[in-house]
């Protein structure tokens, strides 16, 4: 594969790119996802001191409300990672 490859769509040309995103994965020309689990963990990393600045606010939310906000923001998300993510092992083998 060189880096001179493109293709042309009438008057459009269309250059090769060294990722593309696709339903919300990024993929690189070696199919590595170097790329997608840096910008996942940046995601993550964000949204949890985010939630650790809003929770650890002296004059801030009540408990009940930062009870709210991790049962309706916090576990959703945790539950599709682990979702998405966990493979349960069952010895040496994976179930799924």
């Amino acid at each position: 594969m060189t880096d001179a490859a493109h293709v042309r769509i009438g008057d459009t040309i269309v250059k090769l790119a060294s990722e593309a995103k696709y339903l919300g994965i990024i993929f690189n020309r070696k199919l590595s996802f170097h790329q997608h689990i840096q910008h996942a963990t940046k995601k993550g990393t964000q949204f949890t001191l985010t939630m650790a600045r809003i929770a650890n606010c002296t004059r801030g939310p009540t408990y009940q409300q930062i009870h709210t906000l991790l049962t309706s923001v916090v576990t959703p998300r945790m539950n599709y990672a682990a979702t998405m993510w966990y493979r349960p092992f069952i010895g040496n083998i994976a179930l799924l």
